[in-house]
């Protein structure tokens, strides 16, 4: 079964560093464990990702727990390209190393959409709900 909510395998698209999955209104991204991500890692994760776009911006829970390191170029091209097409973020740190990691990272390139850090998928979740409900209330108004 797939890595989100039993559903099917072939739901998901496998890539060298990242699994992507597209459920209901939300992408769900995780990384493969052990990586070391890189300036080409990165490109190739967002393209990867950017394929279920389809020129529409989408709520995105992006799974980082088994993120060994990140290099520079990389974090600017995540933090930069890798926001492209994404309205709301929630990253999911299981780990003490990982959540420090993506703190640092969010406090080098603050991000301009709507993101949390979390330490399980339920609780992003909830947070990516909540902040789309807030983004269709305005819109009504």
């Amino acid at each position: 079964m797939g890595f989100v909510n039993n559903t099917p395998m072939e739901n998901i698209k496998k890539g060298r560093f990242a699994y992507i999955q597209f459920v209901g209104d939300i992408l769900y991204v995780k990384f493969r464990k052990g990586k070391r991500i890189d300036i080409l890692a990165a490109n190739e994760i967002v393209a990867q990702r950017m394929t279920f776009h389809k020129d529409k911006a989408l709520a995105v829970i992006c799974d980082v727990s088994n993120v060994r390191f990140v290099d520079l170029a990389a974090r600017e091209y995540l933090a930069i390209e890798g926001s492209i097409f994404v309205k709301v973020l929630a990253i999911v740190a299981k780990h003490k190393t990982a959540a420090v990691m993506v703190q640092h990272f969010l406090v080098s390139y603050p991000p301009e959409l709507p993101t949390g850090v979390f330490n399980n998928k339920l609780e992003a979740t909830q947070f990516i709900v909540d902040e789309l409900n807030k983004m269709n209330e305005k819109e009504k108004k």
